[in-house]
């Protein structure tokens, strides 16, 4: 009898050693985890990027008064200081956009 519970109390012992075995990097991650918590995931389909004029980085589309969106294929005047480009997506990085009348073009679509 007493030879019985040496034996399930050490078959108990090298199971709970097999599953700290198995379990060691979570174990070890948990234990020795001290980053920082993952930032949330801002969901942007785009039209965050599509705002005129182009939104800093503290703001959001949420924050701007009075504008709408600019859709898609939409002309766009693209300036950078005496550099022109015209474009129907959003700007390049460091260009701004500015205001275009639509009188000036005729835009034909693509064959």
């Amino acid at each position: 009898m007493v030879l019985l519970r040496i034996v399930f109390r050490a078959l108990l012992l090298l199971i709970f050693i097999g599953l700290i075995w198995h379990y060691r990097l979570a174990l070890q991650e948990l234990l020795t985890s001290t980053a920082a918590k993952a930032k949330p995931i801002v969901f942007d389909n785009g039209t965050v990027r599509q705002y005129a004029p182009a939104l800093g980085p503290a703001q959001s589309a949420s924050q701007t008064t009075g504008q709408t969106p600019i859709p898609h294929g939409t002309l766009r005047r693209c300036t950078k200081g005496t550099e022109v480009s015209y474009a129907n997506s959003a700007c390049p990085p460091g260009h701004q956009e500015k205001a275009l009348s639509s009188d000036k073009f005729n835009v034909v679509p693509g064959k």
